[in-house]
């Protein structure tokens, strides 16, 4: 790698220490951490901007949303209906105290972050916040039904 004409080599005959290009056939070719290279934020797409961890709390709050029209407020016990009656119902719960959970530690973990670290954040609160009340508004028949509003 050339950085401002030097040759940055990792020789694993001088047991990591740098080395000439003459000693290239003995070693690897290895990207130097820089000053610049750090602050600087890779291009990445939105699903990989949110993280394995919250991409997997959307899609069931993204399930739990689509489950929303079929929930009638009776218990069934056995077929499909279980997942609109009693399975959706209870995540829907866990999860009006997980996104607002996540969304507050994403603003904590966000004092200390740098500038990218921190766009990054903001735009995860932005998505969480927009399925929170996506999911809110999808349960909310079902909740004034079963509270007799």
């Amino acid at each position: 790698m050339r950085r401002n004409g030097i040759l940055t080599v990792f020789c694993t005959r001088t047991a990591g220490l740098r080395a000439t290009a003459s000693d290239a056939r003995w070693c690897i070719m290895r990207p130097v951490m820089t000053r610049d290279s750090i602050n600087q934020a890779p291009r990445r797409g939105p699903l990989q901007r949110l993280g394995t961890l919250r991409i997997l709390l959307l899609t069931s709050t993204l399930v739990v949303i689509a489950a929303a029209p079929f929930a009638d407020g009776s218990v069934h016990m056995h077929d499909w209906r279980l997942l609109p009656g009693v399975v959706a119902p209870t995540i829907m719960m866990m999860l009006v105290f997980a996104l607002p959970l996540d969304m507050t530690m994403a603003r904590v973990f966000m004092s200390d972050a740098s500038a990218a670290e921190r766009a990054r954040l903001r735009f995860a609160i932005r998505v969480e916040a927009c399925a929170f009340v996506a999911m809110l508004a999808a349960w909310m028949p079902f909740m004034l039904r079963v509270l007799d509003y």
